[in-house]
């Protein structure tokens, strides 16, 4: 009876699901579940803190537009909780640098939350754009291959080029602090201000991570060539992945650059038809022309359809336009939805 027994444990494994491994089916992450509980509840407190900011203008928001500004602030939370823990162990970027297990957990961490995040995001978001999801899918997928790359390998290299690839994900809150401003306060220096640092500063920052990231791979990873499996993956998904993701990047930049010029301060006539806005009219939806490449005029969300500049010498004709593009069908809502769509930050990634 032993001696059957003992063959039993020696038997060798047929497949994973006899052996359960991180990549196998039948594994359970249960720091996954709570993490997904967690932002389950970092949602619904999101949703509970917005609504009590401004509810008028959370009454004026649809429920795809709802879903968008509580992502703004899931994300905030979440990447600036990634980006904490990758700061943590900035010494791990060393390539002379030993870390201990403690920093590889860190850093395993950051690499959680964001995968997370993206994953939770293509699940629940109603409305992606093709970029988006190409931007979240490559993130999680290059995120994937390098932890199964380093536990084939034990490569410390390639938990510093993980590390460093995270900061294209978790440099982009002064990007969704300034679309949480675009929506709540429009046309206001702050919300310039903020979207201005927001397409400029990360996209700087980004360019750094990925040259690391490049240049990582070019020393240390690309002259082992075939010496495992894992390596020939790293040397196609990482130049690729990379590539996709700078572009995905700068189109992101590039689009909250120009919702950024949109947001400029309006003139005094603007504000002072703005804060008609305010009491309950609008202007007329049909009447948006933000497509006409005029990206250097300031985004005047009352009257965009003019041709004939807006003199500001003059309040009372600069505002007789104005007050002609109004009507009383639309609301302020109609002022939101009609400046120039990304949705979210995500849909102008055409996040990014």
């Amino acid at each position: 009876m032993s001696s059957s027994a003992a063959s039993l444990t020696t038997a060798p494994t047929l497949c994973s699901l006899e052996n359960p491994t991180f990549t196998s089916p039948t594994w359970i992450a249960i720091n996954y579940i709570v993490f997904l509980l967690v932002i389950y509840v970092i949602t619904r407190l999101s949703a509970v803190f917005l609504k009590r900011i401004d509810p008028k203008r959370w009454a004026t928001f649809s429920e795809e537009m709802r879903v968008n500004v509580i992502s703004y602030v899931v994300e905030i939370i979440l990447t600036t909780a990634a980006l904490g823990c990758q700061l943590a162990v900035i010494r791990m970027l060393d390539p002379n640098y030993q870390y201990n297990l403690s920093e590889f957990q860190i850093a395993r961490t950051a690499v959680n939350l964001v995968c997370l995040l993206y994953t939770s995001e293509l699940l629940f978001r109603r409305k992606l754009r093709l970029t988006l999801i190409t931007h979240h899918v490559v993130t999680v997928g290059i995120a994937i291959m390098l932890v199964v790359a380093f536990e084939n390998t034990f490569d410390l290299h390639v938990t510093r080029i993980g590390l460093a690839f995270m900061f294209q994900a978790t440099l982009e809150q002064a990007t969704f602090l300034g679309l949480l401003f675009y929506r709540y306060r429009p046309n206001t220096q702050l919300t310039y201000m903020t979207l201005l640092i927001g397409a400029i500063v990360p996209m700087l920052l980004k360019l750094v991570s990925i040259g690391y990231v490049v240049a990582m791979w070019a020393k240390y990873i690309a002259p082992l060539g075939a010496a495992s499996p894992s390596y020939v993956a790293m040397d196609v998904l990482i130049p690729v992945g990379g590539l996709l993701l700078l572009f995905t990047q700068v189109w992101s930049a590039m689009v909250v650059y120009k919702l950024a010029l949109r947001s400029k301060p309006v003139s005094d006539a603007g504000a002072a038809a703005a804060a008609q806005l305010e009491s309950g009219v609008s202007s007329d939806p049909e009447s948006d022309e933000r497509d006409s490449g005029e990206t250097e005029k300031p985004f005047d969300p009352v009257h965009r359809s003019s041709t004939a500049p807006v003199k500001r010498s003059s309040t009372t004709k600069s505002f007789a336009p104005l007050k002609r593009s109004f009507t009383a069908k639309s609301s302020w809502s109609t002022m939101i939805k009609d400046a120039d769509e990304p949705d979210d930050i995500g849909d102008f990634r055409m996040k990014v």
